[in-house]
């Protein structure tokens, strides 16, 4: 092939390729490079160039679309002989199958410098040459690898990863399961063998004893079936075979055991069946009868018919008269007079009950005859000293331990009846409880119908009590009264108080609490739904409370309520069906009403329906805000950020993007703590919704990286989503200023600045 150049003088060259062949076998193989011989004819206007003519010469190769595969190939002053040269190429391992060219540059030699220098004076020859197959049986033909593995790994049987060998294939010493074949060698299986071929599973010609063979079964028996005595169906056991300790019928034994027949046996003998030479005591012997009576017949309380048993004969569980013993179970007694007790000694009992666990005593009194005035115990108690009708005394230091419970069935009668006529400090039930967790007195009143009373209590006196509850105890939580309804009816109550004269006085009380130290006059708490206090009246307050302390100092409260930890509770519930105040607070100098949540994010006053005020006082907020639902990404828009109109969710926003944006809306409140002051539109059907200042102070995030903000520049969108920006353009700030920069932020910083909220 020739090529011809407008370059100082014409060059041509004439281009060889010898090929190469290769071949892959599972033996030894000859290692073959990717270098490959060329050979050309250079040709001057023409004409063959004379020998002492020197030329540079560089090959680089192509891909189709000309980028430089492998490395630039250069031959410094090559003199070719009659115009023919043959130089050695490698390019590495560029022949991977796809089209390659070589591109060949001749350029005059004699020059000092290396021929890969000054590139730009090479003379390219065209066409470029088109590699043919020559090079690539390096890799097709003759190869020490044929898909990237070495003749070795096609010799290993153990990389066949697929299809099946045919049994032709294996040598005749390989077993197989459709043959039959006879095993020369000794065979230890490790499983066992399963052979599934009718008849005879397997046969063995030869009769030599086989060492170790082990056998399931021997002529269709398990070895279990011959150690059985009950399968010897032949032949007479020997004596010889038989223990020691069988008895023969020809031999003199001695047996020492006990023997039982279980038939009798047959004495045949004139006279006695059997005699005993002997009178010594025959030790354990066991007779049938003795004087012909049988042994439940001395086993039989009704037969003994003489003598007296001795109170020693008697168990533990027998009362006796003359003992001091404790009845450890119920006793019921159905007599007229059931019991009669005189204890003549003084200062002793009549009667001494002890019980470790349930009812000590338990009287039940079915008297139902009209008229009848019947008691369960009645006790008359005569003296001028200190005196008890009855004493209990629970010694228990825990557990719900009961003095004396009481329970009275009928609709209009007393679970517990008490009266004292007599004068000076008397109680008609004094009932003392040393229990830690118990009660001196627990009244339960389980009537399903009627005004009935657990405890009813009244008083004639003008000074007296018509109950007096006492907690003495310096310590303690223990209330002095506890009151208690399980009822789930409406308008329940566990203690109810009422002022039953419709003239009584303005300070007279239901029920009054009153504590002289630091406590709490009245407490009512309550675990369910409910109302701890609950106060109602006619004309007056239905709680009242009032705080008097001694100094300015000093914290009080006139009512203090707590709503508990219930999503739906109320610290205060107040409620008028008039004209009239739910909750009327008054102060002369600090606050009517103080409302306070405990915890932030929480309401301090929720208000349903219109609040009428004169002046309000906003302490823990800066702006005013109103609630806005944030339905594209909610979670980048945060406290500080600017938002806009989301125009594909009326009523919503999004986060502001945009310098100069006439769709902003204002500033997330909340950034460094700086909650908002008033909030609107706070919905239950709201979500994801973001408190959006609308006027007010308000820290905002501002880009400064363009202009610096000093305090009183004019704010508003810029193009870091969500932050605000100096506006330095008026004309496009019209429609989206959002405020003015109360303190400064340096120009190339990003950060918050307190803005004076005005959106214009």
């Amino acid at each position: 092939m020739r090529h011809r150049t407008k370059h100082g003088r014409g060059i041509a060259a004439a281009v060889c390729l010898a090929p190469f062949l290769a071949c892959l076998w599972c033996g030894q193989v000859a290692a073959q490079t990717t270098a490959f011989t060329y050979q050309g004819q250079l040709r001057e206007n023409g004409a063959i160039p004379p020998e002492s003519n020197e030329y540079d010469l560089r090959f680089r190769v192509l891909d189709a679309g000309n980028v430089q595969q492998g490395p630039t190939l250069c031959f410094d002053n090559v003199t070719p002989a009659g115009g023919l040269f043959t130089v050695s190429l490698d390019f590495g391992n560029v022949f991977t199958g796809a089209p390659r060219f070589l591109e060949i540059g001749v350029r005059p030699g004699g020059a000092a410098a290396d021929c890969s220098l000054s590139p730009g004076t090479y003379t390219i020859l065209a066409p470029n040459q088109t590699i043919t197959s020559a090079p690539y049986s390096v890799m097709s033909v003759n190869s020490g690898a044929l898909g990237g593995q070495t003749g070795a790994f096609y010799c290993n049987a153990s990389n066949l990863n697929a299809g099946t060998l045919a049994d032709v294939r294996l040598s005749s010493n390989v077993a197989l399961l459709n043959n039959a074949q006879t095993f020369t060698g000794a065979k230890t299986f490790a499983t066992t063998p399963s052979f599934t071929a009718a008849g005879a599973p397997m046969s063995v010609s030869s009769s030599i004893l086989v060492t170790n063979l082990n056998a399931d079964l021997l002529d269709g028996q398990h070895w279990s079936y011959y150690v059985n005595s009950s399968n010897q169906n032949a032949g007479t056991l020997a004596d010889a075979r038989l223990s020691s300790n069988v008895a023969l019928l020809n031999n003199s034994q001695t047996f020492t055991g006990a023997k039982t027949f279980s038939a009798a046996p047959s004495f045949t003998a004139a006279g006695a069946p059997m005699s005993v030479s002997s009178i010594s005591l025959v030790s354990n012997l066991n007779a049938d009868l003795l004087d012909g009576q049988h042994g439940s017949y001395y086993q039989n309380s009704g037969n003994q018919n003489a003598g007296t048993l001795s109170d020693a004969r008697l168990s533990s569980n027998v009362a006796l008269l003359n003992a001091v013993q404790t009845f450890t179970a119920n006793k019921t007694f159905s007599s007229g007079n059931p019991i009669t007790i005189n204890d003549t000694t003084s200062g002793g009992y009549a009667l001494e009950v002890n019980n470790g666990g349930g009812t000590s005593v338990w009287i039940d009194n079915d008297a139902t005859g009209s008229g009848l005035i019947a008691y369960g115990i009645s006790l008359d108690v005569e003296g001028t000293t200190t005196r008890y009708g009855i004493v209990n005394d629970i010694l228990g230091t825990s557990g719900s331990g009961y003095n004396v419970w009481s329970t009275n069935a009928s609709p209009a009668g007393r679970g517990y009846y008490a009266s004292m006529t007599g004068t000076g400090t008397t109680y008609g039930v004094y009932v003392s409880n040393n229990s830690t967790d118990g009660y001196g007195g627990y009244f339960n009143n389980t009537a399903g119908s009627g005004t009935t009373y657990g405890l009813y209590c009244e008083n004639n006196s003008t000074d007296g009590y018509g109950l007096f509850a006492l907690h003495d105890a310096s310590t303690g939580t223990g209330p002095a009264i506890y009151g208690r309804s399980d009822s789930t009816t409406s308008d329940a109550f566990a203690i109810h108080g009422r002022m039953n004269s419709a003239s009584a006085s303005t300070s007279s009380a239901a029920l009054r609490g009153e504590n002289l130290g630091a406590g709490r006059g009245v407490w009512g708490s309550v675990i369910g739904e409910g109302e701890g206090v609950y106060g109602a009246t006619v004309d007056g307050e239905g709680v009242y409370g009032i705080a008097s302390p001694s100094t300015t100092t000093e914290i009080c409260y006139g009512g203090y309520f707590s709503g508990g930890n219930s999503d739906s509770s109320r610290g205060v519930y107040g409620t008028v069906s008039g004209a009239g105040i739910g909750v009327f607070g008054y102060s002369s100098g600090g606050y009517g009403g103080y409302f306070d949540t405990g915890v932030g994010g929480g309401a301090a006053l929720y208000v349903v329906g219109t609040a009428s005020v004169g002046v309000i006082t906003i302490r823990g907020g800066a702006d005013l805000a109103e609630n806005f639902e944030v339905a594209t990404k909610p979670e980048e828009v945060k406290p500080g950020m600017l938002v806009m109109i989301d125009a594909d969710n009326p009523g919503g926003v999004t986060l502001a993007r945009g310098a100069y944006n006439k769709c902003v809306a204002g500033v997330v409140s909340g950034a460094k703590e700086l909650q908002a002051g008033m909030i609107l539109g706070q919905f239950d059907d709201q979500k994801d919704a973001r408190p959006v200042a609308l006027t007010g102070r308000v820290w905002t995030y501002v880009d400064a990286g363009g202009e610096g903000v000093e305090p009183g520049d004019l704010l508003t969108t810029s193009d870091t989503p969500g932050y605000a920006m100096k506006a330095t353009d008026y004309a496009r700030a019209q429609g989206a200023v959002i405020g003015k920069a109360m303190s400064r932020l340096a120009k190339g910083e990003k950060g918050l600045v307190l803005v004076l909220v005005n959106l214009q």
